[in-house]
């Protein structure tokens, strides 16, 4: 835990940008769902925490959603933060994000895993989890779209993946997430993965 400490504290690893799973749980009313889904992603089997930056426990936070925690990712640990992205305007959403830095992803994975190059490329062993997370999270209470990709964070709602027809050239190399029973706009369906 030493060694995560000391990445995780490292302000250089920290001042980049962010891998994440990116996940639109509900109109504005429902910020319940938000706690509900922050709340079941600490008891899966493949993340520990809430953390302080020393990596001692603490307790959930369900006010501003800033939690620190950890992925299990073959036998090392992935830090990760928590973040709610509560909604602007009369038809936007909540969001739940769950971030890695893009820095500490390359120390603790390897440097070779660069997500925001053009040629990016992703441990698959990483979105392997992310996904299983996002599943399991979906199980207990139905989002609207999951995001996993490089800061990805609202670039796509479920109303945009209804009314605009995505095109590969208009999106980095993103991953989405949709219950199958969505009825999306033109072939969008064959850019999406069914939860």
């Amino acid at each position: 835990m030493e060694k995560l400490k000391e990445i995780w504290n490292n302000k250089e690893l920290r001042s980049g940008d962010f891998y994440e799973l990116a996940i639109e749980v509900s109109n504005p009313q429902e910020v319940g769902s938000v706690k509900v889904l922050t709340n079941k992603l600490f008891e899966l089997p493949h993340v520990r925490g809430p953390f302080d930056n020393d990596f001692e426990p603490t307790k959930l936070d369900l006010n501003y959603f800033d939690n620190l925690g950890y992925f299990i990712v073959d036998s090392r640990k992935v830090p990760f933060k928590t973040f709610h992205f509560p909604p602007e305007g009369e038809n936007a959403s909540s969001w739940l994000d769950i971030l890695v830095d893009t820095s500490i992803y390359e120390a603790i994975l390897g440097k070779e895993y660069q997500t925001w190059s053009s040629d990016a490329k992703w441990h698959k062993g990483l979105d392997s989890i992310l996904i299983d997370s996002l599943k399991a999270l979906n199980s207990v209470h139905q989002v609207r779209v999951g995001l996993i990709g490089w800061e990805v964070s609202g670039m796509y709602t479920l109303k945009t993946l209804r009314e605009k027809q995505l095109e590969k050239v208009h999106f980095s190399p993103t991953k989405f997430f949709v219950n199958k029973d969505e009825n999306l706009k033109g072939n969008n369906w064959s850019f999406i993965s069914e939860l």
